[in-house]
């Protein structure tokens, strides 16, 4: 046991190739949620006593603060003078993050880049946070203003938790994502694991499609 907590302290032995957990939680559309769900989990995994890193990629108007209940926050601002990338180490990327409540902190930025500019540059802080936490959690709100690629979900995550309503556009997206990461992983022979949510967020007589609906046009097991 000695040992082990000296590994886990200093980085070493088995620990030294550990590596946060990556979860994309992925909108098929706007309005369904994803935002909800991603907080819960974070807060969920946190109030368990794993140390949990929530990544907020809505970059404009975001209102994971109000999910969180935090007073005052705003955004870390990136610009030209931000530090480059090929000077950052683990320590300054930590600098970025807010602490929420304990096990749980925020890695939420801004700045006048283009969308896809501030993507990359959080991207590569999550790469270097990813020995500093037992999980990093990624909202990919629907109504993010930059493509989520299945290649980019292939690459960076362990899990994809697709979130959307009982909705005919919701459905039709969801399904357009899983075939195109399914069809991916054929070809590459990735592993990554598909967690499909549906959020009544108004009540279920309000939608067109059942539970039985969804099943038999998803062909997924549902949560």
């Amino acid at each position: 046991m000695t040992h082990v907590n000296n590994n886990l302290k200093n980085f070493s032995g088995v620990s030294k190739a550990r590596k946060a957990k990556r979860v994309a939680v992925v909108g098929a559309k706007g309005g369904v949620g994803t935002s909800f769900i991603a907080t819960e989990l974070s807060s969920l995994l946190s109030t368990q006593g794993t140390d949990t890193i929530l990544v907020d990629h809505q970059y404009v108007d975001s209102d994971i603060d109000v999910l969180l209940a935090l007073k005052e926050f705003k955004p870390r601002m990136i610009d030209e003078f931000t530090a480059p990338l090929h000077e950052m180490d683990e320590e300054g990327a930590l600098s970025y993050l807010h602490t929420a409540r304990k096990n749980l902190r925020l890695l939420a930025l801004d700045g006048d880049m283009s969308q896809t500019e501030i993507l990359n540059y959080s991207q590569s802080l999550c790469d270097l946070l990813s020995r500093n936490a037992n999980f990093i959690i990624e909202d990919y709100s629907g109504s993010v203003s930059f493509p989520v690629e299945p290649q980019m979900l292939l690459d960076g995550f362990d899990v994809v938790v697709l979130v959307l309503d009982a909705s005919v556009s919701a459905v039709r997206n969801a399904k357009r994502l899983i075939d195109k990461v399914e069809n991916l992983q054929l070809t590459l022979s990735s592993r990554l694991r598909i967690i499909t949510v549906v959020n009544y967020h108004r009540p279920e007589a309000a939608y067109v499609m059942d539970k039985s609906d969804l099943k038999r046009y998803l062909a997924k097991s549902l949560i």
